[in-house]
């Protein structure tokens, strides 16, 4: 994707503007600006998936238990965590 001469990005970026898109990886604080980007995009659904399926688990008795109690939504969330 970051290839200077063979990128998807530089090609869009050609085909839009007729211009040669940048050469991503030789600044070194873009190069790790673009690495963090591209580790966060490949590892968010996992994560995603993760965080929603652990929230599913909380038995539903807990919730109706905390409501009982008087507990607020966020005072819900607060003793869970």
């Amino acid at each position: 994707m970051l290839n200077p001469e063979w990128g998807i990005i530089n090609h869009v970026i050609f085909s839009l503007t007729g211009d040669d898109g940048p050469n991503w990886l030789n600044d070194p604080m873009l190069a790790l600006a673009l690495a963090i980007l591209v580790h966060i995009w490949k590892s968010l659904p996992f994560w995603t998936l993760i965080l929603i399926t652990g929230r599913l688990a909380i038995a539903q008795d807990l919730y109706e238990a905390a409501s009982v109690d008087g507990a607020s939504r966020l005072q819900t969330f607060r003793y869970f965590t």
